[in-house]
């Protein structure tokens, strides 16, 4: 971004609109931009910050997904016929994806089942609380919820260390809401995204992206583990991070036409 752009869009102070009159996250740093954060520089570092969250929060999940589906390969042809029977019908729209029911269910089974995290609502205390089981909380102190836990409580998900790909998708499949077990749908009984007035407000773009990969992969690509060796199941914890096998190997061949 030049100077250029910066001084016409704040020519005298006051906001201009681009030229197609959408919003969009560049256009959102300009507008809101105090005085003192105006310059190219400034702006620039904050898109980059954006660039380097958005990217391994694509990156790890898929992967973690990815080799779930490579450790369960029975689950591979209903995928990939939900997925042509979504995009034959719909294209590659919203509507598409949303249709793939059967994904999102994989999908949010297996960050329940493994994940890539072990706690969930990270929280600095501002001020001393006194929580109802007598628990002081004092002022600077950093608390999380076990994540963990809650999604491997019997009380909460049946045979819960059992990986059930379709655990969400049957409950749609028998009436239940499809809105309540989606995967971007947080919870205090699902804390991938978080909760609260804090929840990821970016978790309805991430389940695009992330069905849409496994798509266009399921739709043009033929996936297996090398002859003679598991499925790259070891992960790295890192503190509360569970992180997936980076050196996995997988063969790929390009569906034939």
């Amino acid at each position: 971004m030049s100077r250029y752009v910066l001084d016409h869009v704040y020519p005298t102070g006051r906001t201009l609109k681009l030229l197609n009159s959408k919003r969009d996250f560049l256009q959102h740093l300009m507008d809101t931009a105090p005085d003192r954060d105006r310059e190219a520089k400034e702006i620039a570092i904050r898109v980059m910050s954006l660039n380097v969250a958005s990217t391994h929060t694509s990156a790890i999940p898929f992967t973690r997904l990815f080799y779930d589906l490579l450790a369960n390969p029975e689950y591979i042809e209903p995928l990939k016929a939900e997925a042509e029977l979504a995009i034959n019908d719909h294209g590659w729209t919203k509507d598409g994806i949303r249709a793939m029911v059967k994904m999102d269910s994989f999908f949010k089974e297996s960050m329940r089942y493994r994940g890539i995290g072990m706690s969930s609502l990270s929280r600095r205390v501002m001020k001393p609380m006194h929580l109802s089981d007598g628990t002081i909380l004092p002022a600077g102190a950093q608390v999380a919820a076990n994540a963990w836990s809650v999604h491997h409580d019997s009380s909460i998900y049946p045979d819960p260390d059992t990986f059930d790909p379709f655990r969400f998708s049957n409950k749609v499949e028998q009436g239940e809401s499809a809105a309540h077990h989606a995967f971007w749908t947080p919870s205090s009984e699902y804390l991938v995204w978080g909760h609260g007035v804090h929840v990821c407000a970016g978790r309805f773009f991430i389940v695009y992206v992330l069905k849409a990969m496994m798509a266009h992969m399921l739709l043009n690509y033929d996936f297996k583990i090398p002859e003679g060796q598991k499925s790259p199941k070891k992960e790295t914890f890192l503190s509360v991070a569970i992180l997936p096998n980076l050196k996995g190997k997988v063969e790929f061949c390009r569906r034939q036409a």
